[in-house]
């Protein structure tokens, strides 16, 4: 990781800093350890910070978990079906599980 990403990450409120000695110690902040325990899949209401204004994100519905990838897998048949492309398909099958597993662990 670079000195440029940690700025990023200081910017957005993700982690702090402190210097011991001639080290300097980064830290999650708590609204860095809030995002964290979604992605871990803990998914509990978050705060997002906009600006002095607080507001809270609620969970997407199950709804979208399932479209986009349904979507990515009858795209794939239809594509493998006119091009007469026969792995198109298992391509598509497979980009549609891991999309949804990304969505069911973000969302």
């Amino acid at each position: 990781m670079t000195y440029h990403h940690l700025e990023r990450l200081m910017e957005k409120r993700l982690i702090q800093s402190r210097e011991v000695g001639n080290l300097k110690i980064y830290s999650l902040t708590e609204y860095g350890r809030k995002i964290l325990d979604v992605i871990n899949g803990s998914k509990p209401t978050i705060i997002v910070e906009m600006g002095r204004e607080e507001k809270k994100v609620r969970k997407t519905s199950s709804i979208v978990e399932m479209i986009v990838p349904t979507g990515i897998f009858l795209y794939s048949l239809l594509a493998g079906f006119l091009e007469n492309k026969m792995l198109y398909p298992l391509g598509g099958l497979l980009i549609a599980i891991i999309s949804w597993y990304v969505l069911r662990r973000i969302l």
